[in-house]
């Protein structure tokens, strides 16, 4: 928590790989239900949202960025 408070997020703590793959299936269902509501008729199904899931562009990518961002440089 630390570490994520000096890197200036705490968008990521708790997020494991785990909670992002139980994320995807989370939203593959949902998307399987609406086309599955759908089926038989020629409608387009409605997609519901996706789970919302921390912004990993700006994420370092390694320890030693990390390490660099908590030193300083």
């Amino acid at each position: 928590m630390a570490r994520a408070e000096t890197l200036g997020s705490t968008a990521h703590v708790d997020w494991t790989p785990t909670a992002y793959m139980t994320a995807n299936v989370v939203d593959r269902v949902g998307q399987l239900a609406a086309i599955t509501a759908v089926s038989g008729s020629k409608k387009k199904p409605r997609f519901p949202p996706p789970v919302d899931r921390p912004d990993v562009s700006s994420s370092p990518t390694t320890l030693e960025e990390v390490d660099a961002i908590m030193a300083g440089a």
